[in-house]
Formats: C-alpha cells, structure tokens, sequence
C-alpha cells in the first residue's frame, strides 16, 4: 500500500471532539501517533458498564475486537499500518 492506496477508519461515534471507530480485522496493524487503541478489559455486571485499557505498544494481533480513537473524523487521516505475516 502506498500513498493512493491505504487502509484508513471511518470513525462511527463522536464523544465531545474525539472520533472512535469499533473495528475487527483479520490483520495485525500499528497506528500511527496520534491514534489509540483500546479494548474491553471488562465488564461491570451490576454498573452495566464496559472498562476500556489503552494498548500503547506493539502490533494489534489480527482478530482482535478493539476501539480506536482516530485522529480525526476524516478517513484518509486515520490510516492503518498493516501487518502482514508470511505463511509457513
């Protein structure tokens, strides 16, 4: 993928002036500065409630549920940076 053709998130919710995009792959990525992702470390039964942890290093493992905070509400700006893993 190259500067024409990138993987980019459409965020779907808008809390005050943050985008968040849900996403599911079936692909590693890293985001780039600026971008967080998050997910659901666990549920508060009793609050109804979900606890998000930030992952703050390495690659997202593929087909992992998470939340990404974009960096704006454009997608050409909120662009993926895929991992890709050879076969054996």
């Amino acid at each position: 993928m190259d500067e024409t053709n990138y993987f980019g998130l459409n965020p779907s919710v808008t809390v005050g002036s943050s985008y968040y995009a849900p996403f599911y792959a079936d692909f590693g990525f890293t985001v780039p500065t600026g971008m967080e992702v998050y997910y659901i470390s666990q549920i508060h039964d009793s609050e109804g409630k979900a606890c998000l942890k930030l992952i703050d290093t390495g690659t997202i493992p593929a087909q992992t549920p998470v939340i990404v905070k974009c960096i704006s509400s454009t997608v050409s700006d909120n662009r993926l940076n895929l991992v890709y893993r050879s076969a054996v």
